[in-house]
């Protein structure tokens, strides 16, 4: 497992969706590379103070196409909880990616 000293702050959650298939899924788009794990260990700081460790999942949702020559990638990101436990405002951070197995 790759542990980081600091959690890395990926989004503050600004729309909550239970989507079919995916769960618990946040707006805005994760920024994020390729070449990242398809899952995270990721840290909820809730508005309110609160802290949970969940795990996440990036996935490619869509490529959008734009003028000739470019395109590009929108990644959601996608978590094991219940949507009522993600407000708006929660800030989201990458603790780890998890263990194997």
């Amino acid at each position: 497992m790759s542990q980081r000293s600091e959690p890395r702050r990926l989004l503050t959650v600004e729309a909550v969706f239970e989507l079919t298939g995916r769960g618990t899924t946040v707006l805005p788009h994760v920024e994020t590379d390729p070449r990242w794990p398809a899952s995270l260990r990721l840290e909820l700081r809730r508005p309110e103070g609160t802290k949970r460790e969940v795990i996440g999942h990036v996935r490619l949702e869509h490529l959008l196409r734009l003028p000739p020559g470019r395109s590009e990638y929108v990644w959601t990101l996608s978590l094991e909880v219940p949507k009522a436990e993600v407000p708006p405002g929660t800030v989201v951070f990458e603790v780890a990616s998890p263990d194997p197995g």
